[in-house]
């Protein structure tokens, strides 16, 4: 829940919890999506293995619950506002079946 408004990807996670498979990171993952309290969003890409591949981001349905479980002291507000605006685009999309939401990573050139 540290990790709110940031990238993680499933292996990672495997390794952080030091679990044994990816596979039990998803179902975990899965469970916690299906009761709300968390979301993971895809990265955008026109390439449909890449969207899958990629590191999600993770969103919290309520800060302050990221706050009373996190070790995390620092206040982060800009996570906390990109947070606020998925929920918002959450609830507003939740009417249609059919909306996707995506996070878009610009790679740095130079």
């Amino acid at each position: 829940m540290a990790n709110v408004s940031n990238t993680i990807s499933y292996s990672r996670l495997k390794n952080i919890f030091h679990l044994e498979s990816v596979n039990t990171v998803k179902n975990y993952a899965e469970y916690l999506e299906n009761s709300f309290l968390i979301f993971f969003v895809n990265q955008f890409s026109y390439s449909g293995s890449k969207r899958l591949l990629s590191p999600k981001k993770v969103y919290c349905i309520d800060i302050g619950l990221r706050n009373a479980v996190s070790f995390k002291f620092s206040a982060d507000i800009g996570r906390a506002i990109e947070n606020l605006v998925f929920i918002e685009l959450k609830r507003r999309a939740s009417s249609s079946d059919s909306t996707e939401i995506y996070y878009y990573h610009w790679k740095n050139k130079g």
